[in-house]
């Protein structure tokens, strides 16, 4: 049986560390202008 605490932990990470390097690309890309 999985730990469903742990699990949506590491999904929340997952989904933060993504959101994050979504966020600085987005920046990057803004700085070319």
């Amino acid at each position: 049986m999985v730990n469903s605490k742990k699990l949506q932990l590491a999904y929340k990470r997952y989904v933060k560390n993504f959101v994050d390097s979504n966020a600085v690309n987005e920046y990057e890309e803004g700085k070319k202008c």
